[in-house]
């Protein structure tokens, strides 16, 4: 008795799982191709899996471009902080330079009043000073112009490279729908 009692167990549990599967089939059918595909995802712990990988994935890819373009950012700002203090150090050179420039011309002019040395010779000697020196000043103008428009651009980049639009979400969204799509395919 016990035996006819599990056979007829195993039976019922066979036919309600071929009810359950006719009426998911029906479900699938009246809903159509994708409704199909997603009935069937819904009714299978796979399917389940699959919708929360494919969850899990989408925000693990915006999470994960959201943290680059913040280190972006990040560059684009010490780009800039870099760019605005080497302009600093360079203006600090030039000012080294005219002081450097002035000493040597106050001393040149010294040294030919002690010496006696007429005014002709005394401009020929601040004109070769001005000269060595304007040259030297407008190397660290060139330098200090070149250094600060290249980080500048360099900032740029990075400032561009940390934008942020409609369409890294719609890419990972995309992906996700893909994985989506592939997961239902094995199905």
């Amino acid at each position: 008795m016990a035996a006819t009692t599990a056979a007829l167990g195993t039976t019922a549990a066979v036919a309600s799982a071929a009810s359950a599967s006719a009426a998911a089939a029906g479900t699938a059918a009246a809903a159509g191709g994708l409704g199909a595909t997603l009935a069937a995802m819904f009714t299978s712990t796979t399917g389940l899996l699959g919708l929360a990988s494919a969850g899990l994935g989408i925000a693990s890819s915006i999470a994960g471009s959201n943290a680059q373009k913040g280190i972006a950012r990040q560059a684009a700002y010490d780009e800039s902080l870099a760019a605005k203090a080497g302009r600093l150090r360079g203006e600090q050179e030039q000012n080294r330079i005219k002081k450097a420039l002035l000493r040597d011309l106050s001393a040149a002019t010294a040294r030919a009043g002690q010496a006696g040395i007429g005014p002709t010779l005394l401009s020929q000697q601040a004109n070769d000073i001005e000269s060595e020196g304007g040259e030297a000043l407008k190397t660290s103008q060139f330098n200090t112009y070149l250094e600060y428009r290249q980080r500048r651009a360099q900032a740029a980049v990075y400032r561009r490279g940390g934008r942020t639009s409609i369409l890294d979400y719609a890419s990972a969204a995309g992906e996700g729908a893909a994985k989506l799509a592939t997961t239902a395919a094995y199905l």
